[in-house]
């Protein structure tokens, strides 16, 4: 089973890996721009992810069904995540989103069981239908 990818440098969108259940671990290179929908949705074992300065979309369903993914570092660089993108991210438990986030999709965070905590950029300008809906845990929302 596939268990670690390492994408080439020079690669500008991520995509392909959506199903990969024993994927744990991937290597985004800093030339890459935008995470494609469905890229990593249902990589279950799949943990933690660090996103590359230079990325500035997070697609729909980039990582929807991710059940293990406790922590995910975004770049300064993101501008926009879609619908669904971390939809039942089960123990996904708080997320700060970079300063120039300017638009969160449909239920981009839905079913996030665990997450207590979100802290949104001061410059907001959409936040869509049913962003937060089923985070059952969620305590604080900071703007």
């Amino acid at each position: 089973a596939l268990t670690e990818v390492k994408f080439a440098t020079g690669i500008k969108k991520i995509n392909g890996l959506g199903g990969c259940t024993a994927l744990s671990s991937v290597d985004i290179p800093n030339s890459a721009r935008k995470i494609e929908t469905g890229a990593f949705s249902g990589c279950t074992a799949l943990d933690s992810i660090s996103v590359p300065e230079g990325v500035t979309t997070i697609s729909n369903y980039s990582f929807r069904y991710c059940k293990s993914l406790k922590q995910i570092n975004l770049p300064n660089s993101l501008r926009e995540i879609g619908y669904g993108a971390f939809d039942s991210c089960t123990v996904l438990g708080d997320i700060q989103l970079p300063a120039d986030v300017a638009t969160i999709g449909n239920s981009a965070f839905a079913n996030c069981a665990s997450l207590e905590s979100v802290t949104l950029p001061s410059n907001i300008r959409s936040i869509q239908n049913s962003t937060f809906e089923g985070c059952t845990s969620l305590k604080s929302v900071n703007v």
